[in-house]
């Protein structure tokens, strides 16, 4: 792979590879568990998912026709460490399925119906995993090993932390984690740049 720094700062790798007709193309913002206030735990996941909704251009509904109508499969990422958009399709429709990434991850729309549902599933998800022996076992290893630091608090915060994000946090996040030094965008696969 080949690993690129262009001048405003953003990172760009890419891994060529002809093999099958299909390239991937993703986004990721440094944005993890230390990027988010304790009290709003959960904030990166959720901005996350929320990237691959509404965006200043498209609606939900618009997005996941094209998803659709590409046959792409198209996903949010989060980890400890970073927040963002990713997606796969045929070569042919490269062009397409980059303006997608780069739409939710430029122009997201946090939409206060969509935060309020996707909110809900998460909260939801997080009262689940408190049900889960592994899951509490893996928290709890968490916390011993990382004490009171960001990486030792469950990535998808809990139900309360959840709970209590709101819009405008999600938008201060990303506007905090969105500039050019912060930022990584990958492509793989059948490249013609």
């Amino acid at each position: 792979f080949e690993v690129r720094v262009l001048a405003n700062g953003v990172r760009v790798i890419l891994q060529e590879d002809a093999a099958l007709p299909k390239v991937a193309v993703g986004v990721a913002l440094g944005a993890g568990l230390a990027c988010e206030r304790e009290e709003r735990a959960g904030a990166g996941v959720l901005m996350s998912t929320l990237l691959a909704r509404d965006t200043a251009r498209r609606t939900r509904a618009e997005v996941s026709a094209a998803v659709d109508r590409l046959g792409l499969t198209f996903r949010p990422s989060a980890s400890g460490f970073s927040a963002g958009l990713w997606g796969e399709g045929l070569a042919a429709d490269f062009a397409a399925l980059a303006e997608l990434v780069a739409d939710g991850v430029l122009t997201p729309r946090f939409d206060p119906e969509a935060v309020a549902r996707e909110r809900a599933a998460q909260a939801d998800a997080c009262r689940e995993e408190l049900d889960e022996v592994l899951e509490l076992g893996r928290q709890r290893l968490l916390r011993a090993f990382f004490g009171d630091h960001p990486l030792g608090r469950p990535l998808a915060g809990s139900p309360e932390t959840v709970e209590s994000i709101r819009e405008g946090d999600l938008a201060e996040l990303h506007r905090r984690v969105l500039n050019p030094a912060n930022l990584v965008v990958g492509f793989a696969g059948l490249l013609d740049l």
